[in-house]
């Protein structure tokens, strides 16, 4: 396994470097010897409840996967400390934020990996960072301190290339890798237990795997399992029962070195006819997953905060008092205590109607009881879209 790791400053010289301390904040930067050569000095004084940047203009396009890496001693007690990227173009700001980043005496590496840099704030939100227009280092908190930083770079983990697909047994024509190149997939040779095996050349981040089950040899059952760098395989997903044709797996902090499915066949085979895997940031958490899943669904399937888009909410409680429960506009329902919501669908002549097909009305009782509804207005047939 190869990686590649590009430096990014060797802290030889300040020039590309700015201080800002706003306030009574104080920040000297300063090149003093690091371990192999040279490092940068964060000399700061916080003063009562402050904070303080050192700042540095890049012009960085980012790999699909990387982590950044340094060296890193400091003076001082434990304080917050945030790793920043800006994108200027889009006006976002990414960030790692340490609430407590331990200061220790001896050179120490630091590496805040892809996965650990979120989106903060800014004008439009993105799902990944492409390309990076400055650094920040930011330390809050109060009184003195020193940060010393070297040996700054930025190490590739992109994928290269396809993984090595093989399988426990294979029919004549679907052997394993054909599950990767939009050919038919894979069958395997007998029933029983089978197994299908991807092996990537470096660990792997990955956000989601989905599954396209073949129809005509679908499992009784399936188990997911990854092997970690040490060579452990660990289970990820274990499903007791015949699946949808399509299974989506969200794989939520996935880095792994391969991936293993453990198939019972339903029948006389199991088959596979597509993989997909999905970068790390498809699922960065279990919430992202559900939002890039519901991005890619027709309008309507999922609720409208999954897809990124404003609703608008009231509350809703019996007249004999108890737990209020949230209504949105277009009649979902979050019972007390945000246990669960309930996501109204109408089956309208063998028809699927969501919340995009229908008119919506907003109203109130005419006695004035704060009892708020939404009426739904199905389309007539000749305005109504396939569904």
């Amino acid at each position: 396994m190869t990686t590649s790791l590009r430096t990014l400053d060797d802290f030889a010289s300040l020039d590309a470097w700015q201080a800002i301390a706003p306030g009574d904040a104080r920040l000297e930067l300063r090149v003093v010897p690091g371990p192999r050569g040279h490092a940068l000095c964060l000399d700061y004084d916080l003063g009562g409840n402050g904070f303080v940047i050192a700042r540095r203009p890049l012009d960085l396009a980012l790999p699909e996967d990387y982590a950044f890496t340094l060296e890193t001693r400091g003076e001082g007690p434990a304080r917050i400390v945030e790793f920043k990227l800006v994108d200027e173009t889009l006006g976002n700001v990414w960030r790692l934020r340490d609430e407590r980043f331990v200061y220790h005496r001896d050179w120490t590496p630091w590496r805040i990996a892809a996965q650990d840099i979120e989106y903060a704030w800014g004008a439009r939100r993105q799902t990944v960072l492409a390309h990076a227009d400055a650094l920040e280092i930011a330390v809050v908190g109060s009184g003195p301190g020193r940060l010393w930083l070297a040996e700054l770079a930025l190490e590739d983990l992109s994928p290269r290339g396809s993984p090595r697909v093989t399988a426990s047994s294979a029919a004549p024509g679907r052997d394993a890798a054909r599950v990767l190149n939009g050919d038919d997939g894979w069958l395997s040779a007998a029933g029983g237990k089978q197994s299908l095996t991807l092996e990537f050349d470096r660990p792997r981040a990955l956000g989601a795997l989905g599954i396209h089950w073949d129809a005509a040899a679908p499992p009784a059952s399936f188990r997911l399992a990854a092997r970690d760098a040490d060579g452990a395989w660990r289970t990820l997903r274990a499903v007791g029962a015949p699946p949808a044709a399509h299974s989506l797996l969200l794989l939520p902090g996935l880095r792994a070195t391969a991936l293993r499915l453990d198939c019972v066949a339903a029948g006389a085979a199991c088959g596979i006819t597509r993989l997909e895997l999905h970068p790390w940031h498809y699922a960065r958490t279990l919430l992202d997953g559900l939002t890039s899943r519901a991005l890619a669904a027709p309008r309507g399937d999922y609720p409208k905060p999954l897809v990124e888009q404003q609703s608008y909410w009231t509350v809703t409680a019996p007249a004999t008092g108890g737990g209020i429960a949230l209504i949105n506009t277009e009649g979902l329902v979050e019972l007390p205590g945000a246990v669960c919501a309930v996501e109204p669908f109408l089956c309208l002549d063998e028809r699927l109607l969501t919340w995009a097909d229908v008119a919506l009305e907003r109203s109130l009782p005419e006695d004035g009881v704060p009892l708020p509804m939404v009426r739904w207005q199905a389309p007539t047939p000749a305005t109504a879209g396939p569904r």
